[in-house]
């Protein structure tokens, strides 16, 4: 009678051990399925933020004018432009977890060297407007210089040019 009541024992505890890491194991898995929706629901978020900004940057210079320089120099005419940056200021500190690099586009005008200077220069002066006048973090801008490269138009017509010479905004990385 002894050894069945020790064995009756045993077999309920291991039936109750087996219960609980049993238990325990589904939480676990609960946990980690929880876990990774969480970072599937902060990427989607993210990748949705990304584009949004994306998206107001664009479509910012469409509706209020480009950004205008001198001709031929890297100096800002903020007399022309000042509510474009004012604006693209105001929405890239909407985002602030995000980095924006600052894009200087050409014509194919000059020499292939000195448009990629020209280009730096005023994508350069662009980010430093933001960051002193637009008070933008340092953090979030970046400046890039692509010359003549990336034409969106016929460098070859006078209806052409002007549309190379230009700033684009895109947004690069999270940070």
């Amino acid at each position: 009678f002894l050894f069945k009541e020790i064995s009756m024992k045993k077999s309920i505890l291991w039936v109750l051990l087996c219960f609980f890491v049993f238990n325990s194991g589904l939480i676990f898995a609960l946990d980690l399925k929880s876990v990774n929706k969480t970072k599937t629901q902060a990427t989607n978020k993210n990748n949705q933020s990304m584009q949004d900004l994306n998206t107001k940057l664009k479509k910012v210079q469409n509706e209020q004018g480009p950004i205008v320089f001198k001709t031929g120099k890297a100096d800002l005419d903020v007399a022309k432009c000042k509510k474009t940056l004012d604006t693209i200021a105001l929405i890239i500190k909407g985002y602030p977890l995000f980095l924006v690099q600052v894009e200087g586009h050409t014509d194919n005008v000059g020499s292939a060297q000195g448009n990629l200077t020209l280009s730096q220069k005023r994508s350069q002066a662009v980010v430093n407007w933001l960051i002193k006048t637009g008070k933008v973090s340092s953090k979030q801008l970046k400046a890039k210089g692509f010359g003549d490269k990336k034409p969106i138009a016929d460098n070859k017509t006078e209806q052409g040019r002007p549309k190379n010479r230009r700033v684009e905004f895109s947004v690069s990385k999270l940070y």
